[in-house]
């Protein structure tokens, strides 16, 4: 499992329901494999609302997660930054550690084959078309 690129919440291309996946916890891994490898630091926040907040797998998929979710997989890919605490998950749930400057958001030079732009839809456009 490997993640190819990085897309908003509101793509209509992809489930909303991530806990019947029986693949979750191997996501979560990918997900904190692929933060570590290009040093990514994204918020709670920023996955839910950001432009490039949610990883898009090579099988089709995403993860696509809450705001405490989210932080514990930050923590667990960084647990150097907030320790291994049974609360470190919030942290990054609402903002890095260290503040909002210290965010490093996926790019799209970083997965030239993914191209997020051509599926990007406002969450207004998804509630007038799919809703």
């Amino acid at each position: 499992m490997k993640v190819i690129g990085w897309t908003n919440w509101y793509d209509p291309r992809y489930p909303d329901d991530f806990s019947n996946d029986p693949l979750l916890e191997e996501r979560k891994q990918a997900v904190a494999e692929e933060l570590r490898k290009h040093n990514y630091h994204i918020n709670g926040f920023y996955h839910q609302s950001g432009e490039r907040g949610v990883p898009v797998f090579d099988d089709g998929n995403w993860l696509r997660v809450t705001f405490r979710t989210w932080g514990q997989i930050m923590a667990d890919a960084f647990p150097e930054e907030t320790g291994v605490g049974q609360r470190a998950y919030v942290q990054w749930a609402w903002a890095p550690p260290g503040g909002p400057d210290n965010m490093i958001l996926p790019k799209q030079e970083d997965y030239p084959d993914f191209d997020y732009r051509e599926w990007r839809i406002t969450e207004e456009q998804f509630r007038r078309d799919y809703l």
